[in-house]
């Protein structure tokens, strides 16, 4: 059995506003992909041109082909060229956890 996949994307945008316009609009999209679980959208508190996505995904393979689709796909151009730089991109799996 394949292990849930957290992906974490830390990056720099051009124009803060207009990126997180950008990102609400293509979060309905995503959340049809196959695979997708949930995602956390952050913003830095001292730096607004800093986001940081924590999306969740039954596989890193669905994390993956959602990546591939993200790249080529016109309905993620207006997000996808807001990004200045893409300083992380990696896949984790938990390890562990502890809520209040």
């Amino acid at each position: 059995m394949s292990e849930r996949c957290f992906e974490i994307v830390l990056y720099k945008v051009r124009d803060a506003d207009e990126a997180r316009a950008a990102r609400k609009q293509i979060m309905p999209f995503l959340a049809r992909h196959p695979g997708f679980r949930s995602w956390r959208a952050l913003v830095d508190l001292k730096d607004s041109a800093q986001f940081m996505d924590l999306i969740e995904w039954d596989t890193v393979q669905d994390a993956e082909v959602a990546a591939e689709t993200i790249m080529r796909d016109p309905a993620f151009a207006a997000f996808m060229g807001q990004i200045e730089l893409v300083q992380s991109m990696s896949h984790y799996r938990q390890a562990g956890s502890i809520a209040a």
